[in-house]
């Protein structure tokens, strides 16, 4: 198959019932937040994937289109440095989109663009040590203890690239 994204309008529902049995993809999904930063964030997935979903998510109705395995999801820095929003925030569309995504037994991969301070992360580090909120934050700090945050720049290590392909092993 050539690189590059395939999108599909149909998916597995949001918040499915609990008995629906959902049959997820191998083809894993590539997740934006931000329409303006779409074309970054497909070009750091050509880094790592052949072949992929590409969905941008606005809503909750967005999420619906997330059918796949492992869905790696790119969240670009902002001043207030909120990569998934606490309970207590108005919107939260990052954080229920990583919430369903486990929900359906999907394997969600967060990566943090834009982050200056993960310019030059030493050999074997997947985030910056300087991200706060990957331990305060208790969704965040679960997904941190399984490997599955990632903190960038403007581009991945080698460290990273490796890491970002073995969830596609299973």
């Amino acid at each position: 198959m050539t690189k590059g994204s395939n999108n599909r309008n149909t998916g597995v529902g949001f918040a499915p019932d609990k008995d629906k049995v959902i049959q997820l993809e191998k083809k894993p999904a590539v997740v934006s937040f931000i329409l303006f930063s779409s074309e970054a964030h497909k070009r750091l997935a050509d880094h790592f994937l052949d072949d992929y979903h590409y969905i941008i998510v606005h809503s909750s109705q967005d999420i619906s289109k997330i059918y796949s395995k492992v869905v790696y999801l790119f969240v670009d820095f902002i001043d207030r440095n909120i990569i998934l929003e606490a309970e207590t925030e108005t919107q939260q569309i990052k954080r229920e989109t990583v919430e369903t995504i486990r929900h359906i037994g999907g394997t969600p991969v967060v990566i943090y663009r834009l982050h200056s301070e993960s310019r030059n992360l030493e050999n074997g580090k997947l985030n910056s040590d300087k991200l706060n909120s990957i331990q305060s934050h208790p969704t965040f700090r679960d997904l941190s203890a399984n490997n599955y945050v990632f903190s960038i720049d403007k581009k991945f290590t080698e460290y990273q690239r490796t890491n970002l392909t073995k969830f596609l092993e299973n």
